[in-house]
């Protein structure tokens, strides 16, 4: 499982993350990602969103709502 989010930095082009079943906490390593526009977080820990506030587009799933950030 997945507990770090790394190694993604150079996927510029990456549109669709699926990291749902992790023991993801924080979401730390997306912020240049521009072209993200869904993310699957389905049973992870997260709590805090804002690193993701600049990605405009961006429709996020997680267990406990649906949202998209504005």
């Amino acid at each position: 499982m997945i507990s770090e989010i790394k190694g993604l930095e150079s996927l510029r082009e990456l549109r669709i993350l699926n990291l749902r079943v992790n023991h993801i906490t924080k979401l730390a390593g997306l912020e240049n990602l521009s072209k993200l526009d869904t993310i699957l977080l389905n049973y992870n820990q997260i709590t805090d969103f804002e690193s993701l506030e600049h990605l405009k587009d961006l429709y996020i799933t997680d267990t406990y709502s649906q949202k998209r950030v504005d």
